[in-house]
């Protein structure tokens, strides 16, 4: 029996928790309130008795306006009771204690068959009648939150587990998983085996992915090395006036060599497949401009040639695509500097340029964007600047882009130290 209602759905769960509750609360609330209750009748198991004598002694004291009272209230002192004594038209003529709404009892004062009036009495509410009251409120309401304390903790412990795991997934954290339990059952354990499921799958289908793009990389860098090594010989077997040809294609070869690192170092970014190293500032600056062959000369290192930990082949990648922005957009590169900023490393190249449109410091980080003004008008900024921005973005840091007075533009990206 127990099995099955752990394994029932959560909305016959639900049912039975609820209907237990209230079952319970009115377990609780009719055993203070028969614990507390007042005596059902005012003159006790004998009342029909105690009736005909108090209606005796009455009828002979009744003309008696004084001694009609004092036996009232001798009488609800000693029975404590409320006592209310009413002519034959239901007018009060005395009252002792408060009147009766409950649990009352009429007694008919007769004389030789004359009715001359009525006795009203009912028990006396005991003085801590209220706080019985509260006392079984108080026990229905803690009883009610006790339970609904239970039923919040049962339904919101595997929910704040799978929000804990979900949130791991969407950071990147593939192996996380519900940990399932005897509770599990019902539709949260469904749940939390459909979440389990997909982030295997998901985790499966990266690492095939991670791959591939690893595979992809070598097949296509392996022939474009060859192609560069055989227009070269091609280049000198054949007559100057024909190497203008080789060039171009030195040239195209080259820029689809250049394409293909941009798209890998894009996948690699949308797999997560970072290895980060320990790197130094200086030392990224002086290689990425021996990629692009500028000289050393150009380089302000502020930084100390302090060591930062970042993935060496984005790292680099991000800072050579300013360089080749620069040399192709900026017209000259003049500086590329190296500085720290609080606990970030900056990497800043300027250039002698036309500078940047508006359209171009508002969406020159979005891929393919295109400058649609100005000497530039019509030319590309390709994946160049997004994907720096998405290596920033990836090592904890940001991307910027401000024209100076009167020519030029600087363009940098930071990374977080540590």
């Amino acid at each position: 029996m127990l099995k099955r209602f752990i394994g029932a759905r959560l909305h016959r769960q639900l049912f039975v928790w609820f209907g237990a509750t209230i079952a319970a609360t009115a377990l609780v609330i009719g055993a203070v309130s028969w614990v507390t209750r007042p005596p059902d009748q005012p003159f006790g198991g004998g009342a029909p008795h105690v009736a005909g004598f108090v209606g005796t002694w009455f009828a002979r004291v009744w003309d008696d306006k004084s001694e009609r009272a004092r036996l009232a209230g001798d009488l609800a002192n000693a029975l404590s009771v409320n006592l209310t004594i009413e002519d034959t038209e239901g007018k009060v003529l005395e009252r002792v204690g408060r009147g009766c709404f409950f649990h009352s009892m009429n007694v008919d004062v007769r004389r030789g068959g004359l009715f001359l009036g009525r006795i009203v009495a009912c028990p006396r509410v005991p003085r801590h009648g209220g706080l019985a009251f509260v006392l079984a409120l108080l026990c229905a309401t803690a009883t009610v939150w006790g339970a609904t304390l239970l039923i919040t903790h049962k339904l919101t412990r595997p929910l704040s587990e799978l929000i804990s795991v979900t949130r791991e997934l969407g950071e990147g954290k593939l192996s996380a998983r519900v940990r399932l339990r005897r509770t599990h059952s019902g539709e949260l354990g469904k749940l939390a085996e459909s979440v389990n499921e997909m982030a295997s799958r998901i985790e499966r289908q990266l690492s095939d992915q991670k791959e591939l793009l690893a595979a992809v990389s070598h097949e296509m860098r392996s022939p474009l090395a060859r192609l560069r090594v055989l227009t070269e010989l091609v280049g000198n077997t054949l007559p100057e006036n024909a190497n203008a040809n080789v060039v171009k294609m030195e040239a195209e070869i080259s820029e689809i060599d250049d394409l293909v690192g941009k798209l890998l170092a894009n996948s690699r970014l949308e797999f997560g497949a970072l290895e980060r190293r320990e790197l130094r500032g200086q030392d990224v600056a002086l290689h990425a401009l021996e990629r692009c062959s500028l000289g050393s000369a150009i380089l302000v290192d502020a930084s100390d040639n302090i060591s930062f930990l970042a993935d060496p082949t984005l790292i680099y990648r991000a800072l050579a695509n300013l360089l080749a922005n620069a040399r192709i957009h900026g017209a000259q590169v003049e500086r590329l500097e190296v500085r720290t900023e609080g606990d970030l490393l900056c990497f800043e190249v300027t250039d002698s340029g036309p500078g940047f449109s508006e359209a171009a410091l508002a969406r020159g980080f979005s891929a393919f964007f295109r400058e649609p003004t100005g000497s530039n008008a019509g030319s590309s900024l390709g994946l160049g600047l997004s994907l720096v921005s998405r290596i920033a973005e990836a090592h904890g840091g940001t991307v910027w882009a401000v024209n100076r007075t009167p020519r030029g533009a600087k363009v940098g990206f930071s990374v977080k130290l540590g």
